[in-house]
């Protein structure tokens, strides 16, 4: 699994993963497997009553990890 990196700060998680306790607002984000290209970006976090939810669900970004091969 690829390292799950939120605002600099390596969570501890390795993908597939569920990250929870993410404050409310704006996020950066990285997924880091050695050997493979990073995935950066970032999300909003929102909550609802239920909840807290993100616009941008993580696991679908090791999906884009590509080898340097």
């Amino acid at each position: 699994g690829a390292k799950i990196i939120i605002d600099g700060i390596d969570t501890g998680k390795v993908t597939p993963n569920i990250v929870d306790n993410i404050l409310i607002g704006y996020h950066s984000y990285e997924i880091r497997l050695d050997g493979y290209y990073s995935i950066t970006g970032s999300f909003r976090s929102i909550a609802n009553q239920e909840k807290l939810k993100t616009e941008e669900p993580l696991l679908t970004l090791v999906l884009l990890l590509r080898s340097r091969d």
